[in-house]
C-alpha cells in the first residue's frame, strides 16, 4: 500500500503544479481507495476512513463539478463502503441504491472490481427488508442529490 500511495502522491504534485482539476479527482479517488483498501486490511481503521472520506469527498466534488457520471458513480460507491465500515446501513444502502440507478441510467459498470477488491456486495444491503426504505430513497435521487446527499453527511 505504501507503493501506491508513493505513486499516486507523485501524481497528485505533478496534477496540482499543472492545475489539472479532472486528474485530481482520479489521484484524490486512488488515494481514497488505497486507505480503503488499508482499512480493508486492518491497518489503522479509523484513521485511514478519515483520510478516505477525505480524499473521496475531494474526488467527489471534483466530478461532480465536471459532470463525470463515471467518476460520481465510483465515488458515491466508494463512499458506500466506507458507510458500512462506519456501521451505517442505511447510509450505505441510500447511496448504493443512487449508484444502482446511475448505473443502470448511464450504462457504467465500473465497480465491480472495487466492490470484490473492498469485499463490499451492495446486493447484501438491497436483500436487507429494514433497508428496503433506504434503498428505494437512493434508487429515486437523481445525480445531484445523490451527490448533495453524499458531500452532507460525515459518516
Amino acid at each position: 500500500m505504501e507503493e501506491s500511495r508513493r505513486h499516486a502522491g507523485e501524481a497528485l504534485a505533478v496534477f496540482e503544479a499543472v492545475d489539472d482539476r479532472f486528474m485530481l479527482g482520479w489521484v484524490s479517488y486512488t488515494l481514497g481507495l488505497v486507505e480503503l483498501s488499508e482499512n480493508y486490511l486492518g491497518q489503522g481503521l479509523p484513521d485511514r476512513r478519515r483520510e478516505a472520506r477525505r480524499w473521496l469527498v475531494q474526488a467527489l466534488g471534483t466530478f461532480a463539478e465536471a459532470h463525470d457520471v463515471s467518476g460520481y458513480t465510483l465515488v458515491l460507491d466508494a463512499l458506500a463502503v466506507l458507510a458500512i465500515r462506519d456501521g451505517d446501513r442505511d447510509r450505505a444502502a441510500r447511496l448504493s441504491g443512487a449508484v444502482a440507478n446511475l448505473e443502470r441510467t448511464s450504462g457504467t459498470g465500473l465497480n465491480l472490481w472495487n466492490r470484490e477488491v473492498l469485499g463490499f456486495v451492495p446486493g447484501e444491503l438491497q436483500a436487507d427488508p429494514a433497508l428496503a426504505d433506504a434503498w428505494a430513497a437512493g434508487e429515486a435521487m437523481t445525480a445531484a442529490e445523490a451527490v448533495a446527499f453524499a458531500l452532507s453527511g460525515d459518516s
